[in-house]
């Protein structure tokens, strides 16, 4: 079973929360793919309402709206695979990635929805870089 980390936002303590890029996430598993996915919605709702405390540059709600329309289409074509980490891409967007480890070799899957209306696919394996594909989302 794939551990899914959400956003650790904690809205009622908003004074003392201070926004960090590799912070923003944390492992929090759950046996049910339904409140999995759940979360990974409300991550991402997250990140925008929360976005006047991200570090420039914000991800750009056409950007969110795109991750959220693709986590949609990956829950209907493989409801279990949630993804590992949803999180604001340094240079403005979201960045979502998957991680898959099977006989010892890993791969892990990032799908960037770039603010600029790029989306960016990697696969790495073992740690290295085997396909790259970019396309427009907007």
């Amino acid at each position: 079973m794939t551990t899914t980390t959400i956003s650790t936002i904690d809205t009622d303590d908003r004074d003392e929360w201070q926004f960090e890029p590799s912070d923003a996430i944390a492992s929090s598993p759950h046996p049910d793919s339904a409140t999995m996915w759940a979360d990974c919605i409300a991550s991402l709702r997250r990140i925008r309402r929360f976005a006047p405390r991200i570090p420039e540059p914000l991800p750009t709600n056409a950007a969110i709206d795109a991750a959220l329309r693709y986590l949609d289409a990956v829950r209907q074509e493989t409801p279990w695979a949630t993804p590992a980490w949803i999180r604001p891409d340094p240079e403005g967007g979201i960045i979502l990635e998957w991680h898959d480890s099977d006989d010892g070799v890993t791969s892990t899957d990032t799908v960037t929805f770039f603010n600029n209306g790029v989306c960016e696919t990697i696969r790495f394996t073992n740690d290295v870089a085997v396909r790259i594909e970019t396309d427009r989302w907007d």
